[in-house]
């Protein structure tokens, strides 16, 4: 992961875009594959390289490498998904979800 890049949930097109911060372009998008659509929030793991994406179709959290969007592992989560957060203090994340 390099200084200045931005990582942004594209809920319309189940993609996660990689910006440049500094030249405001878009280098990429990283497609969610049909394992996780429409993500509604994102968290990052800067230490670890790991980003973790909370999706509604299917409900999943989606875990995938800052590097190079590579998925490495999906866990099901419940209905109503809305935002992630990542705790590098107990290196812990959460998704907030309706029951």
């Amino acid at each position: 992961m390099a200084m200045g890049i931005c990582y942004v949930d594209l809920e319309n097109k189940s993609q996660i875009a990689v910006v440049d911060a500094k030249t405001m372009r878009v280098t990429t998008h990283w497609d969610l594959g049909g394992r996780g659509g429409e993500p509604a929030g994102l968290a990052f793991d800067i230490k670890n390289h790991v980003l973790f994406a909370v999706c509604a179709k299917p409900a999943a959290f989606v875990m995938l490498s800052s590097d190079d969007g590579k998925i490495i592992t999906i866990l099901p989560i419940g209905a109503g998904r809305d935002g992630a957060v990542f705790n590098p203090a107990t290196m812990e994340s959460f998704s907030s979800n309706r029951l």
